[in-house]
């Protein structure tokens, strides 16, 4: 049994992990076949609205996307979605066969955002040295918009001193990879 105390979060200077999740996608997304007479945005500000607001507990949705530059197979074009929660960015992508692929570029779903704080925890960890525990890390409970730095503000709790707890700036560096970095402040809050 190791009885070595545990490494304080405090003396550490700033402390910067990054990592990838590998296969996490930390966006919401989804594929839908268009109906007839939709035009691919139609079919798009649908699915934002109805399937994916739904799937992603998002609430209601209001979702307004660009005309895209044509219908081909692999042309791109923006939406955008107001809610609860802010504003979420989509990308559309027009696949074959009357088929469009929708997914977020700021939004981390609620099951995201806990591997995404579990996997935080565990670099941190492996950085100092010793056991912080998932429990201590805290970006929320359910799906979060990133800001445009691609941002969200979690807490660290200092488990060898439960009334430290520091900012832990969570930044999604790709969202198709799920790569991220965490800085913890310096002082506790």
């Amino acid at each position: 049994m190791d009885t070595r105390p545990l490494p304080t979060i405090r003396p550490a200077r700033r402390l910067l992990a990054l990592a990838v999740l590998g296969a996490l996608t930390a966006t919401a997304g989804c594929s839908f076949s268009a109906s007839t007479g939709d035009s691919p945005r139609q079919a798009a500000e649908r699915l934002i609205e109805g399937d994916l607001a739904a799937q992603n507990e998002l609430g209601e949705l209001t979702a307004t996307c660009d005309e895209p530059a044509d219908e081909e197979a692999g042309t791109t074009f923006e939406c955008t979605s107001t809610g609860e929660l802010g504003e979420i960015a989509w990308l559309t992508t027009i696949e074959q066969d009357d088929k469009i692929a929708v997914k977020s570029t700021n939004l981390v779903t609620a099951d995201a955002l806990e591997d995404l704080e579990d996997a935080a925890v565990g670099v941190l960890e492996e950085q100092i040295g010793g056991e912080i525990g998932a429990e201590n890390l805290e970006c929320g409970d359910g799906p979060v918009i990133l800001d445009a730095d691609g941002a969200t503000l979690c807490a660290l709790t200092d488990p060898s001193s439960p009334q430290d707890v520091y900012d832990a700036t969570l930044f999604v560096t790709d969202v198709d990879s799920g790569e991220f970095r965490i800085e913890v402040a310096d002082v506790p809050r």
